[in-house]
């Protein structure tokens, strides 16, 4: 994931998917990546043991949304 900078002169593409948190932007990432991604956030967010920074900084309770345009139901 790329995240957001207060430098403007950085653009990212239209084909990069948004990822936000409460709302709030926090940076965009490929889609070729968002499934990696989304993956490693279900694994950490259900990680009991939960002993480092990054697992604790993880919420149990954190929505994980994902969904790959090639399964869009019309």
């Amino acid at each position: 994931m790329k995240q957001l900078t207060n430098d403007l002169s950085e653009i990212f593409p239209v084909e990069y998917l948004p990822v936000a948190l409460d709302g709030q932007l926090l940076g965009f990432v490929s889609p070729t990546k968002a499934s990696e991604l989304v993956e490693s956030l279900r694994k950490i967010k259900m990680n009991n043991e939960r002993a480092d920074k990054l697992h604790a900084s993880v919420p149990k309770t954190l929505e994980i949304a994902f969904l790959p345009s090639n399964q869009i139901l019309n």
